[in-house]
């Protein structure tokens, strides 16, 4: 009802009232308070974005943040990998599970020293 009167009355477009509920409603669902707190801080650019530029806006900024997490690297491996840097024969356990004979070759990102589980078990083999 505050809402619909806030929009009535010329205050709040109805974009940055959408904005403003998904956000309220993420910080609920949000179990982590390290991650609730990224949230908050994403909130206030997505609702000027909105405010300024409306739905361009939000696209704007998520795509802002979609290169930003794109070029991130934890521990000299891709954020997103293998999706972005692209790797077609690594995308068999990112979106549905493979089955287990499938998945014997090790993420190239990670740079292993065995490329397959087969040459770990050979050297463990040859240690005993």
């Amino acid at each position: 009802m505050i809402g619909d009167a806030v929009v009535a009355a010329g205050v709040v477009s109805t974009t940055m009232l959408i904005i403003v509920s998904l956000t309220a409603v993420s910080s609920y669902v949000v179990p982590s308070p390290e991650m609730n707190t990224a949230i908050r801080i994403l909130r206030f650019p997505l609702m000027i974005a909105a405010t300024v530029l409306g739905y361009l806006g939000i696209v704007f900024c998520l795509m802002i943040l979609l290169i930003h997490l794109c070029k991130l690297e934890t521990f000299n491996s891709p954020y997103f990998s293998p999706v972005a840097p692209f790797h077609w024969k690594e995308l068999k356990d990112t979106f549905i599970r493979a089955p287990i004979w499938k998945l014997n070759k090790r993420p190239s990102d990670a740079k292993p020293q065995q490329q397959t589980k087969e040459e770990n078990s050979r050297k463990w083999k040859q240690d005993e």
